[in-house]
């Protein structure tokens, strides 16, 4: 079965937890037996009347008038699109594939199930997260409040056939607002799952010097749980802070606490091998903490606050917290 394809992701085992869902993702679709059609970067076409009428209707009926920063960003979200416009027609009106799965439901991208159906594709997604309860993020295209950002998220992801969610939390809250919604758990990719043996096995004979946080601060909920941790750690604990965007938080080094930036795998890998515990911290957000899983598959013992752990309670290995103070 061949099925179209659109993803903000190149699938790695080695990345952060959006290139490891990715990479689950295809791994499963190719065990299912689905040849994925990817959407590939599209050569931008001469500006033509078609296109840009074309968009500015398309705009209008994914996103209507209100809600942009401004006119000048609808212009030039209308004017970017008719730049590709023509060839993401093309992709939908490939013949003999009757399927369009969606990973990409961010704003920016809500015109494609729109365009898949017009080309009478069944349109399948699968969010990282729900978008808009994601605190912290900004669009760069509205001005909505989060209300808004929720009610049109539910709104385009009702337009599709199916929808698998990362979370048990999730597929029920999708189910409540009427979209056709399963659960599909984030589960290690091969790769990863190598890896983790691979830890688990060298740290039977390795020495425990440190408690670790590891996650990418950029990303909004990551950095604000660790700054939380951060602020009130005691210094008779050593404690090593990992990840891309974690230089950011510089400022909390201090005698015990070492802020170490993104890693390479092998320095990750020791970092894994010799930490007694992963410290997990997150206010409350969606989607899946993929570390999470990797972690316990690496036999590490995790310390985790309930918004951490909602997506594996009853994991052996995990302890919940519910402050600071409480891990120390």
């Amino acid at each position: 079965m061949k099925v179209l394809y659109h993803s903000i992701y190149a699938p790695n085992p080695s990345g952060h937890g959006g290139e490891k869902r990715s990479c689950q993702l295809q791994e499963w679709h190719r065990k299912s037996g689905v040849e994925i059609i990817p959407l590939q970067s599209h050569p931008v076409s001469h500006l033509s009347v078609d296109a840009l009428w074309n968009s500015f209707w398309l705009m209008m009926r994914v996103y209507g008038c209100r809600g942009w920063k401004s006119l000048y960003v609808f212009m030039r979200h209308v004017k970017n699109m008719s730049l590709i416009y023509n060839q993401l027609v093309s992709f939908f009106q490939t013949k003999d594939v009757n399927a369009f799965y969606w990973e990409s439901t961010r704003d920016v991208w809500y015109i494609l199930p729109y365009l898949a159906k017009k080309y009478n594709k069944q349109v399948v997604a699968f969010p990282h997260n729900l978008e808009a309860l994601v605190g912290g993020q900004k669009s760069t295209l509205f001005t909505w409040n989060a209300e808004e950002r929720f009610a049109r998220e539910m709104a385009v992801l009702r337009e599709c056939e199916k929808v698998y969610a990362i979370s048990n939390e999730e597929t029920w809250l999708l189910q409540l607002m009427g979209v056709n919604a399963s659960v599909l758990l984030y589960e290690l990719p091969s790769a990863v799952k190598k890896q983790c043996d691979k830890v688990a096995e060298l740290r039977k004979q390795s020495s425990k010097d440190y408690y670790l946080m590891l996650g990418s601060a950029i990303n909004p909920p990551t950095r604000i749980g660790m700054e939380e941790v951060l602020r009130e750690w005691d210094n008779s604990f050593s404690l090593i802070v990992a990840g891309f965007g974690t230089e950011q938080l510089k400022q909390y080094e201090s005698g015990e606490v070492c802020i170490i930036g993104g890693v390479q795998d092998e320095q990750l890998l020791d970092l894994q091998v010799h930490c007694k515990a992963l410290i997990v911290n997150q206010p409350a957000t969606t989607g899946a903490l993929t570390r999470i899983e990797e972690f316990i598959a690496a036999d590490i013992p995790i310390y985790a606050n309930e918004n951490s752990v909602r997506s594996y309670r009853n994991r052996e290995g995990i302890r919940i917290f519910n402050s600071v103070s409480e891990i120390l």
